[in-house]
């Protein structure tokens, strides 16, 4: 018999917003003891909430900077539109939490 690997990846997209034409992949499911290390509560920075969501949650992107180069993965917050940033982590939460959420294509599942 076959295994299943549970750990989804999805393509988000953001038709319909200024950001329109981004395209970043991530992984939905993050295993719970990951989980609970993520950085939350009273006097918790945007920063280090990111840091956290790009060690665990970010696989690729297509981000340019202004002047078209290629933005690496692990930019530091002070770089990205916070716009941005807090788009994507959101859309992130409500994806990853929800099961029956439709995954924009291509989304992977048990396949490498």
């Amino acid at each position: 018999m076959a295994g299943f690997n549970p750990f989804t990846e999805a393509r988000f997209t953001f038709e319909g917003t200024r950001f329109d034409g981004a395209e970043i992949f991530m992984t939905l499911d993050v295993p719970l003891g990951e989980v609970l290390d993520y950085p939350d509560g009273a006097g918790i920075k945007l920063s280090d909430q990111w840091g956290w969501f790009q060690k665990h949650a970010l696989i690729s992107w297509n981000l340019e900077d202004r002047k078209g180069a290629a933005i690496p993965l692990h930019a530091p917050v002070e770089e990205l539109p916070r716009a941005l940033i807090v788009l994507v982590m959101n859309r992130w939460f409500e994806t990853a939490s929800s099961p029956s959420t439709p995954l924009v294509e291509p989304s992977r599942g048990g396949d490498s």
